[in-house]
C-alpha cells in the first residue's frame, strides 16, 4: 500500500508513488548536472579567451588594425590591396567571435563600457576592408 501525505494546496490527501518520487529526484539531478556542466563550459570558454596565447594574438592582430592599412595605403602597391583586404576581413570576424563569446562566458559584460567599446572599434574595422566598403560607397 502507497503512503499519503497532504498537499499544501488544499491540505488533500493524495496518493505517493516511491517510483514517482525517484523520477523527480532524477530530474533534479540532472538538471543540476547540466547547471554544473554549463558553468563548467562556461569557466572553461573564459579561460580560452583570458589565455595568454590568445591574449598574445589578439594583441597582434589590434597592431595590425592600427596600422597596416596605413602602410598599405603609404607604401605598398595596390595589386597586394586584396591580401590586406583578406586580413582586414580575417581581423574583424576575430574580433566578432570574441564578443560573441566574452559575451556568453563573462559575467556582466553583455551591454557594458567594454562591450560597446569593443563593437564600436570592430565597426570601425569595415571601412578598411575595400572588399565590403567598397561596394557600399560607390
Amino acid at each position: 500500500m502507497n503512503p499519503t501525505r497532504l498537499q499544501d494546496i488544499g491540505g488533500t490527501p493524495q496518493k505517493v508513488d516511491k517510483a514517482d518520487d525517484l523520477t523527480r529526484m532524477m530530474t533534479l539531478l540532472k538538471s543540476e548536472e547540466s547547471k554544473r556542466k554549463k558553468a563548467l563550459w562556461r569557466l572553461q570558454l573564459k579561460y580560452m579567451i583570458e589565455h595568454p596565447v590568445t591574449q598574445i594574438v589578439m594583441a597582434i592582430i589590434t597592431l595590425y588594425s592600427l596600422f597596416f592599412d596605413d602602410i598599405r595605403i603609404i607604401c605598398l602597391p595596390k595589386s597586394v590591396d586584396n591580401v590586406f583586404f583578406g586580413l582586414t576581413l580575417f581581423s574583424f570576424i576575430a574580433y566578432c567571435i570574441e564578443v560573441v563569446l566574452a559575451c556568453v562566458a563573462i559575467d556582466g559584460y553583455f551591454n557594458s563600457f567594454f562591450f560597446w567599446l569593443d563593437v564600436v572599434s570592430t565597426i570601425t574595422m569595415l571601412p578598411d576592408c575595400g572588399w565590403i566598403w567598397f561596394p557600399i560607397t560607390q
